[in-house]
């Protein structure tokens, strides 16, 4: 990059060990503000209270299981693996199922027109709600958005996650993957993903609770927040100050042209 120093979310961001273009930059774990502070936010709303298990599916492009298809429309084969769950979820009486689709796909998704379409489908479309206000007011997320963002929100406000990411389509770094696969119940192939709703859709609470036991703090700290006591802005802070006012700050060696 043409950066000296990148300041990143945490430890586990790193650059690939396979790069043409020879690496100069420092990666500077400092945690996100952005989440910190969303996640202060969350903690100041009340609680919803329901008799119901209340499951929030954010979706991705119905483009295959990765982002580089936007040519296409639509995607036969993630639309039928959608209408296979949302048969499933959509028709149990103990779930209530929030659609989210991926924002301004609303009117291309065939996914949205079988919802609408379907009596027997009890699924509410939601496209104006805050992702915040979402994941809050809702038990467990599933997710088969590609964005890791995605995942890495509803992680990190306290959520149970199930993700359907095939990994031979969307590219995880190693050390990646093994941290991702101990903090959510991921699914690498779509039969493992109707599997995992099956078990929800069977067992309920049972199997809400135990996806809610899964230890996700070593995850948040190396991928969103750095450190458990937060306070991102501190940590930028002081690197800038100390970069701007310590005489033996390290000066990466400019080696670009001036023009």
């Amino acid at each position: 990059g043409w950066c000296d120093y990148y300041l990143t979310y945490g430890e586990g961001i790193r650059t690939s060990d396979v790069s043409v273009i020879p690496k100069r930059s420092t990666l500077i774990p400092v945690g996100s503000p952005s989440i910190d502070r969303r996640l202060s936010q969350s903690r100041k709303r009340s609680s919803i209270h329901s008799n119901h298990i209340r499951v929030l599916w954010i979706t991705d492009k119905s483009y295959g299981n990765t982002i580089g298809h936007d040519n296409r429309m639509e995607d036969t084969g993630r639309y039928l693996l959608h209408k296979r769950c949302l048969d499933m979820l959509g028709k149990c009486p103990d779930l209530e199922l929030t659609f989210r689709p991926f924002k301004t796909t609303e009117e291309m998704l065939g996914t949205i027109r079988l919802i609408n379409s379907d009596p027997n489908l009890d699924v509410n479309i939601d496209t104006t709600s805050t992702l915040d206000d979402l994941i809050d007011k809702h038990d467990l997320v599933i997710t088969d958005n590609t964005a890791s963002t995605v995942w890495n929100e509803a992680i990190v406000f306290g959520k149970p996650l199930i993700l359907f990411c095939d990994p031979e389509q969307t590219f995880l770094m190693d050390h990646f993957v093994s941290d991702l696969e101990r903090s959510c119940c991921w699914c690498r192939t779509e039969n493992e993903f109707v599997d995992a709703v099956k078990m929800l859709v069977r067992e309920g609470s049972q199997y809400v609770n135990k996806l809610s036991q899964i230890d996700t703090s070593k995850y948040i700290e190396k991928y969103i927040l750095h450190s458990s006591n937060h306070r991102p802005v501190d940590r930028i802070v002081s690197f800038l100050n100390e970069m701007v006012f310590d005489k033996e700050f390290p000066v990466l060696p400019q080696n670009r042209c001036d023009n």
